[in-house]
């Protein structure tokens, strides 16, 4: 049985697309999507398995609900409200209002127990790999982007 809190965050997730996606633009945004969808499984499949970190219950409930739920919608919000601007300045503010909302979000999970930090790993190195995984998905895009307009 999946319990309530994952299932509340997997509609909670998609609430937020329904509410402030540009639907319009899925066809844009979708290899990024994806692409983030599956480097969180891997990413946190390789977590998981090395003991890192656990979540409550069954390790594959979260696993899938942030895989299809969390990082889809959040990636998508990510890349459509990216500022026009690509300064150093605009995206480190850009960047640093993103991380923080994902870290206050993972600090909920531990709150709650629903996450729980092993090892050597804690909040702080989830924070730093945050921000490592918000540039990897916004250079990804600007590539995708960059070959799409080449392409045409």
């Amino acid at each position: 049985m999946i319990p309530v809190f994952w299932i509340g965050q997997f509609v909670f997730s998609w609430t937020m697309w329904l509410i402030f996606a540009k639907k319009g633009r899925w066809h844009k945004y979708l290899s990024v999507c994806i692409f983030a969808s599956w480097l969180s499984l891997v990413a946190e499949a390789i977590m998981v398995h090395y003991h890192l970190w656990s979540y409550s219950g069954h390790p594959l409930i979260g696993l899938l609900i942030n895989g299809f739920g969390v990082y889809i919608v959040t990636l998508y919000l990510f890349i459509q409200w990216l500022p026009n601007d690509h300064s150093f300045k605009t995206l480190f503010w850009y960047f640093f209002k993103w991380t923080l909302a994902a870290i206050i979000f993972e600090m909920i999970h531990a709150w709650f127990g629903h996450i729980t930090y092993h090892k050597w790993w804690n909040i702080g190195f989830s924070y730093l790999a945050d921000w490592f995984l918000f540039w990897l998905l916004f250079k990804y895009h600007l590539f995708v982007t960059t070959e799409r307009h080449s392409l045409s």
